[in-house]
């Protein structure tokens, strides 16, 4: 009875209902009767339950297990505290309907962690961690997480990954919300290497999965399955490395191709042309995979915008059998021919071009990465006139029966790294106006290996072994610069037209008697910076002005190794400057200049300090007074300034010259040494005596023409008399000229000739001159082999006067006679025509009438 503080329940089954009545103080309801196995029941549990006087009950090993509510209350008042084990450990809270859970002491809400309100929601507190673990099968999940702007979710596990069950693989975000990724070992703006995100497909990390890479050296890179640089993004760029697919129109300026691809199945030309029908009018892509295509028939674009690809050179159209033009574009606008291989009937007879706008203008079209081989007129023929804005990039045009790539018509093309080998006629060609041709390689070509016109610019072109020229234009305003020209058979570069740049190209042993760089009857050019080099048998001039070439400026270019000059400039090649060549080893001359007002300077070999102008005061001189000092235009020449005026130019022989020509004061020109020159007296036979007796006939010659005709013992007298720009004392010789009368058919035969004369020099004083020698004979024989025909003509030097010492207007009183040969006589007659003497110049005449 009363109302016990301590007390142990033991067993029980000594009591009967009524003491248990008074078990708890008196304060039960009802009245108990237990069963046995209630008893039982009850007895197990008591043996465990301790009630002390301080208000703790150690349960023990038990449960409990109750349908009501577990209420705690403290002196202080809090309600719905719930503590386990020793102090610091979590509590768990109930306040105001909601519970929380608290850390440390759980004594104030400030330690709240974690809250679950009356509505079943999550509330984490701001500052703390969230550690999940693994959730195993049978896991509870949420519909959504909701994070505040200012929270964030760490990872801080390798383990650790957000994951989806849907095969999708989707991480969904609001549209106001970005992901921003970074790698735990550095901050936010390090350049970090090695980084990329990897987006795979579920089922496998191999081979399918897409890179963005962070790498410091490969930031924007964009790749698929291990390709790191298929896409590039960078400021206001993007670059694809590799072939966009569209799926809708692709616009670009004057390039709109659609999204239409259809592949060819049947490899016939008709297979083909039915594709490109197949796409419409808005045109469209026609895919040829790669295997051989039998073209007999023309594949015509019916519409703009088509693009006919291959799958590279292993596409091949076979039009070897076929009389027509294979690819016709014909009038049609923004198509292209790409990435296949087209061979032709080369020398079979037919006008065959392998792509063509059949003469009809087929603006902003593109050949690329084609070869085309074998035509049996042009490989790739532009035609049609007008502005076509083409684009032919790496092609290849090979063994044409005519030119390679030829543009006659269009203007504004591009001819872009393309190559012509082995054709007919020119390599690459274009004719009209304002084209390009740039990096191409063109090799033992027929005809030029590259011609321009006006306009053109020929840039960084290799040209080699052309059995034509190398570089050719036919019209004003070109820039051809920066080429290689070698062995090939005509000129290197020509040109043709005004307003001409020839810049700093490299030019070889072109043809024998040919030109490295002619300047054919251009103005107003620049040949500058070119290195010309020639050999033994190949390319005679280095740089060469034709007539007519005026105003134009060859300035700082090299020449070297030519077969005669290394710059030439014909007459009437005027008004050039002519500067800072480097001129060596030239067989005949450094330069040649037989125009008139050329500026020439620093036109020869070696390093010389030159002036454009010297300038001296009036009362000074400018003296030449040492036998080493000259001005030269040779080796070993000089020009000699005299005190009285004379002018002498010739070697430099110190002291004492030789061989020169001078200028006298008053301007009379002599010629000393090797300077003289011989000239020929002729004295026609047709006026000289005929003897009475003795006398040669005059007979038929040829046509209507006659001759007298020389048997044995027939002779003729002449006169004549020195001429006054004869060398005073010099000796001269006597020959004749003549024909056969006869064909010689006996064998060989001798015929001899004598001359007999007698000199005398006039005597100017007076009048009364010297008295007549006795004659003199000379003679000489001429053989004349068997079968000479009739009319050979003949000569035959008789000798050499050296009988005394004569002046100008010596009387010569002279006669030639045919006398009896050494030999076998010459049967028959000889025709002869005029005797002639040979004689030495020393001026141009005598400086009075009678003064020599």
């Amino acid at each position: 009875t009363g109302n016990p503080h301590s007390i142990t329940l033991t067993d029980l089954s000594t009591y009967d209902h009524k003491d248990l009545q008074n078990l708890q103080g008196g304060q039960a309801n009802e009245y108990y009767h237990l069963t046995s196995s209630e008893h039982i029941e009850l007895n197990a549990w008591l043996d465990d339950v301790v009630l002390s006087d301080g208000g703790a009950m150690n349960i023990g090993a038990g449960d409990i297990t109750t349908e009501g509510s577990i209420i705690t209350t403290t002196a202080g008042g809090q309600i719905g505290r719930f503590m386990t084990g020793s102090s610091g450990n979590t509590v768990f809270a109930y306040t105001g309907g909601a519970w929380d859970i608290r850390a440390g002491n759980g004594n104030n809400a400030s330690q709240n962690v974690l809250r679950v309100d009356n509505s079943g929601n999550f509330d984490f507190y701001s500052g703390n961690l969230i550690t999940l673990g693994t959730l195993g099968a049978g896991a509870t999940t949420v519909t959504s997480l909701t994070i505040p702007t200012t929270g964030e979710i760490n990872f801080r596990d390798t383990d650790i990954s957000i994951g989806s069950t849907l095969f999708d693989g989707i991480l969904d975000m609001s549209a106001d919300i970005s992901i921003d990724m970074f790698y735990d070992n550095a901050d936010v703006g390090d350049e970090v290497d090695g980084q990329s995100l990897n987006i795979n497909r579920r089922a496998t990390e191999g081979d399918d999965y897409i890179s963005l890479y962070i790498d410091k050296d490969r930031k924007g890179l964009i790749g698929f399955s291990g390709d790191d640089d298929l896409l590039q993004l960078a400021y206001e760029a993007l670059t694809v490395n590799g072939t966009i697919t569209a799926t809708g129109a692709v616009d670009a300026p004057a390039h709109n191709i659609s999204d239409k691809k259809i592949t060819v199945t049947a490899f016939t030309s008709t297979g083909i042309n039915a594709a490109i029908d197949a796409l419409g009018a808005e045109g469209g892509e026609v895919y040829l995979p790669e295997g051989t295509y039998t073209i007999d028939s023309t594949i015509t674009f019916d519409y703009d915008n088509t693009v006919l690809r291959g799958a590279g050179f292993g596409t091949y159209l076979d039009a070897t059998s076929y009389n027509g033009h294979p690819i016709l574009i014909s009038g049609k606008s923004n198509c292209q021919v790409r990435d296949l291989y087209v061979k032709g009937s080369a020398g079979s007879g037919y006008t065959q071009n392998l792509i063509t706008d059949g003469g009809v203008l087929s603006p902003n079209f593109v050949c690329f990465n084609v070869k085309v081989e074998d035509a049996d007129n042009y490989g790739i023929n532009w035609s049609a006139s007008g502005v076509s804005y083409g684009l032919f990039i790496n092609v290849t045009c090979n063994n044409a029966d005519s030119h390679g790539l030829f543009i006659y018509g269009g203007q504004y093309n591009r001819i872009i790294n393309c190559s012509a080998t082995s054709n007919g006629g020119w390599g690459i060609g274009v004719y009209r106006t304002a084209n390009i041709i740039q990096g191409c390689s063109t090799f033992t070509n027929a005809g030029d290996s590259i011609y321009g016109s006006i306009g053109s610019v020929i840039k960084d072109n290799t040209c080699i072994s052309n059995t034509g020229g190398g570089i050719l234009v036919n019209g004003a305003n070109c820039i051809i610069i920066g080429n290689f020209v070698s062995l090939n058979t005509e000129h290197g570069i020509e040109t043709i037209g005004d307003d001409q740049v020839v810049a700093n190209n490299t030019v070889s042993s072109s043809g024998n008697n040919k030109i490295d760089i002619f300047i054919n009857g251009s103005d107003d050019s620049v040949i500058s910076g070119n290195q010309c080099s020639g050999n033994v048998g190949r390319a005679e001039i280095g740089i060469y002005l034709a007539a007519n070439s005026l105003r134009n400026n060859i300035v700082g270019n090299v020449c070297q190794t030519h077969d005669t000059v290394g710059i030439s400039i014909l007459a009437g090649a005027n008004n050039n400057h002519i500067e800072g060549n480097q001129l060596e080893n030239e067989a005949v001359a450094k330069i040649s200049d037989n125009g008139s007002n050329n500026t020439i300077v620093n036109a020869i070999a070696g390093v010389t300090t030159h002036y454009q102008e010297l300038l001296m005061d009036t009362d000074k001189k400018f003296n030449l007074r040492d036998s080493a000092i000259g001005i030269y235009s040779q080796a070993d020449t000089f020009l000699d300034l005299f005190a009285d005026g004379a002018v002498r130019i010739g070697d430099s022989s110190a002291g004492a010259p030789t061989n020169y020509s001078k200028f006298e004061p008053d301007g009379t020109l002599e010629f000393n040494g090797t300077a003289t020159v011989f000239n020929d007296l002729v004295l026609p036979l047709d006026f000289a005596k005929v003897p009475a007796s003795n006398a040669p006939n005059w007979e038929s010659f040829v046509g209507n023409l006659n001759a007298f005709a020389y048997q044995v013992n027939d002779f003729q007298e002449f006169t004549t008399e020195l001429l006054h720009n004869y060398k005073s004392g010099s000796t001269f010789e006597f020959h004749i000229h003549g024909a056969l009368n006869a064909t010689l058919a006996g064998g060989d035969e001798t015929a001899k000739f004598e001359i007999e004369y007698s000199i005398v020099s006039a005597d100017f004083a007076d009048g009364i001159g010297e008295v007549y020698p006795s004659p003199t004979i000379i003679s000489a024989e001429i053989t004349i082999p068997n079968g000479t025909a009739d009319l050979t003509n003949i000569y035959l030097s008789i000798g050499t006067d050296s009988t005394g010492s004569f002046i100008n207007d010596a009387t010569i009183k002279g006669r030639i006679r045919r006398i009896a040969s050494s030999g076998t006589e010459l049967v028959g007659d000889v025709f002869l025509t005029q005797v002639g003497v040979h004689y030495e110049i020393d001026t141009v005449g005598s400086r009075t009438i009678t003064t020599k």
